[in-house]
């Protein structure tokens, strides 16, 4: 178990209740002690500090996770963050649990609480198993529940805006946890000052739903000032530039960058041209794709692969089914938008998706309609929730303590153009065993 707080006394005391609970403690005084502790060593638990100097600990999460994964891919359970707080910022559990971590604890730190938290994970030895029954229980049967999505669709015109800029948002989010990695690398936030303030900037203005031509000419800048302050660290800090962390944060930096030049790129086309229906090569829609999908994979940090090919898929190793086809021959006819929304879609279902499952997908013009098919093999959706999946905001009640990047607009986003182009939608899930999402959308008469 990992301890992180900058007050000592506080660590020691957290660190004898720990010790009597039979734990193994390794302790930090501040964030950037403990992301190197959680590259040099694996961890069960991280216990946080929320309230410390220069990064608390709410800010910490993602730096937390990363640093995890990037050091040790190959782990089948995901660390857990425990948040430890005075109750001074006005936050309830709730809010803990929203903002990403997976438990919350109050101080003075009550040793039954903190052994709970520990049994609830199996962080600690767990009591002795209650004797067995003469007659086993029924195990009951996951229920498939199919809806075609029906209700209105009610959403401001600020919210219309905020599901038009999700993927920068994404994008955005993960640039801004990566920046902070490669901050404490290079043990100086001033060599990427220019860099963190424009992405800081960008990520208000998308959560406000504002990206006009002023907004686009700043975003348009981002990469420069990324590699023109990159170049300028490792001239004169080639010693922290050079170490193999810090080299790898800013592949992965450049990398998220040159996809944010190509979302920018499609969202400038979509502002010029609406919601007009358009051929696009499949060729290449169907590199754009194998692209987004080694961005997954560069973003994951050898967390898992993505592969094409079940003969050469590992256990850790998302397989993807991926297809596109149309009456047309080589190419396919729609609105730009749609592509947005599908690389979404995508996205979706590998985040709610382990590694080792399956993802399939594709697009399909008849001549009639465009046809498009997402099906998982991730957590479900509640029976009583599918239909619920589609508001703004909404995220079913067995992922919201997940921690994500996104707003949880993806399937609402997708509801809305579908409706919005005179389509229909609809959601298949089995709790535990996966979901499919089906969109058919009526091709405008030539």
């Amino acid at each position: 178990m990992l301890l992180v707080d900058d007050v000592a006394m506080n660590r020691r005391v957290a660190e004898l209740i720990l010790k009597h609970l039979g734990c193994t403690v390794t302790a930090a005084e501040d964030v950037a002690s403990a992301v190197v502790k959680l590259r040099a060593s694996e961890f069960d638990l991280v216990c946080t500090d929320v309230e410390m100097p220069e990064i608390n600990g709410i800010e910490a999460i993602e730096l937390f996770r990363k640093a995890d994964q990037g050091a040790h891919p190959g782990r089948t359970r995901p660390i857990k963050i425990v948040a430890i707080s005075a109750g001074e910022i006005g936050m309830t559990h709730q809010d803990y649990l929203a903002a990403g971590f997976d438990e919350h604890l109050a101080k003075p730190i009550e040793v039954e609480a903190l052994r709970k938290v520990l049994h609830k994970w199996d962080a600690a030895p767990a009591p002795a198993p209650a004797p067995a029954a003469h007659a086993a229980a029924a195990v009951p049967v996951a229920r498939t529940v199919s809806r075609r999505i029906t209700k209105p669709i009610n959403v401001t015109e600020q919210q219309i805006a905020q599901l038009d800029l999700h993927s920068f948002l994404n994008i955005l989010n993960i640039l801004m946890g990566d920046l902070q990695l490669l901050e404490i690398d290079l043990a100086s936030s001033q060599w990427l000052a220019e860099t963190t303030h424009l992405g800081g900037e960008l990520l208000d203005l998308v959560r406000a739903g504002k990206l006009d031509t002023e907004a686009s000419a700043k975003a348009a800048s981002l990469h420069a000032a990324f590699l023109r302050e990159w170049s300028d660290a490792l001239r004169r800090t080639p010693e922290a530039a050079n170490q193999p962390h810090a080299r790898e944060a800013a592949a992965n930096l450049d990398s998220i960058l040159k996809v944010f030049t190509v979302r920018l790129s499609e969202y400038q086309e979509r502002v010029r041209t609406g919601i007009l229906w358009k051929p696009h090569s499949i060729e290449q829609l169907t590199n754009n794709f194998v692209n987004f999908f080694a961005a997954l994979e560069k973003n994951s940090k050898g967390r898992y692969h993505i592969i094409f090919n079940i003969a050469s898929q590992d256990p850790a190793d998302y397989l993807v089914n991926f297809r596109i086809e149309s009456v047309d021959g080589d190419t396919i006819t729609m609105p730009p938008v749609l592509q947005d929304m599908f690389r979404d879609l995508i996205a979706n279902a590998r985040k709610y998706t382990q590694p080792g499952g399956c993802i399939t997908a594709g697009l399909h013009d008849n001549g009639k309609e465009l046809r498009m098919a997402m099906e998982d093999t991730g957590c479900g959706i509640p029976p009583e929730e599918v239909e619920r999946v589609v508001e703004f905001g909404y995220r079913a009640s067995n992922v919201r303590e997940k921690a994500t990047k996104g707003g949880g607009f993806g399937l609402t986003k997708a509801y809305y153009l579908t409706t919005k182009l005179g389509g229909t939608m609809w959601i298949s899930s089995t709790l535990g065993k996966g979901t499919r999402v089906t969109v058919h959308i009526p091709r405008p008469a030539k």
